[in-house]
Order: C-alpha cells, then sequence, then structure tokens
C-alpha cells in the first residue's frame, strides 16, 4: 500500500503517455531499495540499543 501511495504522489517515475511497465518496475525496485536502507538503519539502532542495555555498568571510584 505504501508504494502504491507514494507512486501516486509522485515520488517515483512518472507516467508520461501511455501506461508502460518498465515505469512500474522501475519504481518497484527504488521502492524495494528505499525500504532497504531504511529497514538496515532502524535494525542497526535496535542493535546499538540493544549493547548500550547490555553493556556492563562502570563504576566510578568513592573516596
Amino acid at each position: 500500500m505504501l508504494f502504491f501511495f507514494n507512486f501516486k504522489a509522485g515520488m517515483y517515475e512518472r507516467f508520461y503517455s501511455y501506461f508502460d511497465p518498465q515505469v512500474i518496475v522501475g519504481s518497484v525496485k527504488s521502492f524495494c531499495d528505499e525500504r532497504d536502507t531504511i529497514i538496515t538503519i532502524h535494525e542497526r539502532e535496535l542493535q546499538q540499543k540493544r549493547n548500550e542495555e547490555n553493556a556492563p555498568k562502570r563504576q566510578g571510584y568513592t573516596k
């Protein structure tokens, strides 16, 4: 659904005078690449958050 919303909004290639399946295929590829980037960034942020939560806490010196 998100792809069609973005496609209709003109975020990817556009039709000009006739229906062209290559335009849709190219747009789907662009959408998949974009989603892959977003998912990779999200997974990296989650992993970083898990690493911070699981890292041992350093105790400061007390006098």
